[in-house]
């Protein structure tokens, strides 16, 4: 491959961190980059006047991204908001920049998250860029070239698993029974560290300098987590709330510690380098024969349904994506500014439907699709970690 064929050959620190080695062995992940994983970019924390916040401190706190609150704040007006609260929202989700990489704060530091929003201006501004000594233009055209070619095709699908997930009874009921059951051992360690793919050795190094694996309680929480995450096929929990849904993974090999996990949310396919590669229309039906022969796991088969090969137009993926993206804004609202918003809530599903760049009806239909499926109590529904 040519630096021309590889838009990140010129500038190998701007390559998205995809990649890691596991026993040796490089392992690839397509999908929306992991920008935040890297300290140089994901070392934001919480401004000392915040820390002891009782919305701060030792919880999850989710911001809304800076856009979406000032248009509310503006349709309703400011007035009708906390002086202090709104002051601290805003500064925390500006630090968050776009929400495309970072949804909020844990333990002080910022939660790296991709599945959020896609954002194709790019996940950082020009001066976050600038910091890590590169030129914004270089970044953004390599980024361009990245998502054009890896992570466009793969984000719809994933944005909208993500909402078929978070409007599903029993994903919801089954993830919070786990963080129910290891209240302490999350508070301490957050979720973040949990993947059902990665090697305890790669887990420890998410965040530098920390070990979960030297708590006893840790091996119980993963234990159970790795089967849930196995079972609605996720790489992983970024936070309550937060799925990471599994992508594919490419690679000459694989370790031999990951070849279980993924016989049992999906399938190893072996090609040997002597062969040549299928056509694309001959390859993808090797792989849904291979993959979709057996009897499909029930808990999964509305989302199969979808995304099966013979539903050429999986016309219900975008609702799914705006789905996900709705209900965590919607959440928010509820839970911190209920007060503010109430009998504004025509206000509220105006707002979004502007920044969704849909109909108010269309909002407000999607809210009642929510309801219709969780139940009228879906906003009082919450991990207490």
């Amino acid at each position: 491959m040519s630096e021309f064929d590889d838009p990140f050959s010129l500038y190998p620190h701007s390559r998205p961190s995809g990649r890691f080695e596991a026993d040796g062995r490089e392992i690839r992940l397509i999908g929306p980059p992991i920008l935040a994983w890297e300290p140089a970019t994901n070392n934001l924390s919480v401004p000392e006047q915040y820390r002891e916040h009782a919305l701060i401190d030792g919880r999850y706190f989710y911001t809304l991204p800076l856009h979406v609150l000032n248009a509310i704040v503006l349709a309703l007006g400011e007035d009708r908001f906390d002086v202090d609260l709104l002051a601290m929202e805003r500064e925390l989700s500006s630090m968050c920049e776009s929400h495309a990489c970072r949804v909020g704060f844990w333990q002080d530091v910022a939660i790296p998250y991709g599945e959020l929003r896609s954002d194709q201006a790019g996940v950082f501004s020009d001066q976050s860029i600038r910091e890590l000594g590169i030129e914004p233009a270089v970044m953004n055209n390599a980024m361009r070239a990245y998502r054009e070619r890896d992570v466009a095709p793969l984000e719809r699908f994933t944005r909208g698993y993500c909402g078929w997930l978070m409007s599903n009874q029993q994903f919801l009921d089954e993830h919070d029974v786990l963080l129910a059951n290891h209240v302490e051992t999350v508070r301490r360690w957050g979720t973040h560290h949990a993947a059902s793919f990665l090697p305890a050795s790669f887990r420890a190094r998410l965040i530098p300098g920390t070990d979960p694996n030297d708590d006893p309680s840790w091996k119980e929480f993963i234990d159970d987590c790795n089967q849930f995450l196995l079972r609605w096929r996720l790489a992983g929990l970024a936070g309550p709330y937060l799925p990471v849904p599994s992508k594919p993974l490419m690679a000459g090999c694989f370790p031999l510690s990951v070849v279980q996990q993924l016989m049992g949310a999906g399938g190893v396919f072996y090609i040997p380098d002597t062969m040549p590669i299928p056509s694309q229309s001959q390859l993808r039906g090797l792989l849904d024969d291979a993959l979709h022969s057996g009897e499909s796991p029930e808990h999964l088969n509305e989302w199969l349904d979808i995304v099966s090969a013979g539903n050429t137009a999986k016309n219900k993926m975008d609702p799914f994506a705006r789905t996900f993206e709705l209900q965590h804004y919607w959440r928010i609202l509820h839970q911190r500014h209920a007060s503010s918003i109430s009998r504004k809530i025509g206000n509220c599903q105006s707002v979004l439907a502007s920044i969704f760049e849909v109909s108010p009806n269309q909002i407000k239909h999607d809210l009642t699709e929510i309801r219709g499926r969780l139940g009228d109590h879906w906003l009082e529904r919450m991990c207490r970690v």
